[in-house]
């Protein structure tokens, strides 16, 4: 079968990121619509990740695991080996999810290779042989359905916007080494220093606690951190308290700030407009806690509590507190 999608999946601390993950599951599945297969690429050295390590790929639907042998992390060397692989196997489909390198690299690919382009989606099928990309647009509100009608089409996935499915299976896993274009080879990284995140890792985390502006005060924090600690979780916050100073801009979860897809989220005080939705519907379960019963947050989410979460959240840690073994 002819290989019509492949997937750069990052990793970090050697372990592949969760949503880079989802999006190769997504890139599989779209390939296998087009009756094809998916690769992947890697950029790793054989000591950061092994033969094995790379083979575990297949169980999210990868076929081939490319390993570009360069650590760099640069975008240079991710569109070189990008636009080789197009080139060689006439791939269809470019998948990377969402973050500032995804970006760099998918507009020198897309010059490269005349492709089309969309950012930030959200949903991807397959209509009359051609790729379509759901993107939100109007802050949000709306979503538009772009339709690609390049041979190759280059999408850039919203962070954690496409669950990772395990399943069975092995990829073959190749080493791959190429020429560096004359752009690549005339940049070199000198130093690099870690972007702001929140430090209890508020994208990774199981468990996300979140507050808005019902806390009522910026100390009303500490009792959502005293629940995140006891359920081994991350604190989010709005962008409403963000801007009012109550909490760091790196733990604000929504449209301007972090995706998060836990697998319980928990929002304390938080109406749930639309700008903090699109950041965390994607949870697996989300539980509200606000004393207005008419809240739109209770449309959509979960479990729903109406009460005063000042005196919800101190039980609720309490509680789970007096489960854990002494």
């Amino acid at each position: 079968m002819t290989a019509t999608a492949i997937v750069s999946v990052s990793f970090r601390d050697g372990e592949f990121e969760e949503r880079s993950l989802g999006v190769l599951t997504e890139g599989a599945r779209l390939a296998a619509e087009l009756g094809g297969t998916c690769d992947a690429l890697v950029l790793a050295s054989r000591e950061e990740l092994s033969d094995e390590h790379c083979a575990t790929l297949g169980g999210y639907g990868a076929r081939r695991v490319f390993r570009l042998l360069d650590s760099t992390k640069l975008a240079g060397p991710l569109v070189d080996a990008l636009e080789h692989l197009v080139i060689a196997h006439g791939h269809r489909l470019v998948l990377l999810s969402g973050g500032v390198l995804a970006y760099e690299v998918a507009g020198a690919l897309c010059a490269k290779v005349d492709a089309g382009f969309c950012a930030d989606a959200i949903g991807l099928r397959v209509q009359d042989g051609h790729i379509v990309a759901e993107r939100p647009i109007f802050a949000d509100t709306q979503i538009s359905h772009v339709r690609l009608r390049s041979h190759t089409a280059v999408v850039v996935a919203r962070p954690n916007a496409f669950a990772a499915i395990a399943g069975g299976g092995a990829a073959d896993v190749q080493d791959l080494e190429i020429a560096w274009s004359q752009t690549t080879r005339a940049v070199t990284l000198r130093s690099a220093e870690p972007a702001l995140k929140s430090p209890a890792g508020l994208e990774e985390a199981e468990v996300v606690v979140s507050g808005g502006r019902g806390l009522g005060r910026p100390a009303g924090f500490e009792q959502l951190e005293a629940l995140a600690r006891a359920l081994g979780g991350a604190v989010g916050a709005t962008r409403a308290v963000v801007d009012m100073g109550w909490y760091p801009y790196e733990s604000q979860v929504g449209q301007t700030g972090t995706t998060v897809a836990p697998k319980l989220y928990i929002a304390a005080g938080i109406s749930g407009a639309i700008q903090h939705r699109v950041g965390m519907e994607k949870s697996k379960n989300i539980l509200a806690i606000n004393s207005d019963a008419h809240a739109p947050i209770f449309r959509f989410c979960d479990f729903g509590v109406v009460g005063d979460l000042n005196e919800i959240v101190p039980l609720l840690t309490e509680a789970l507190a007096a489960r854990k073994p002494a």
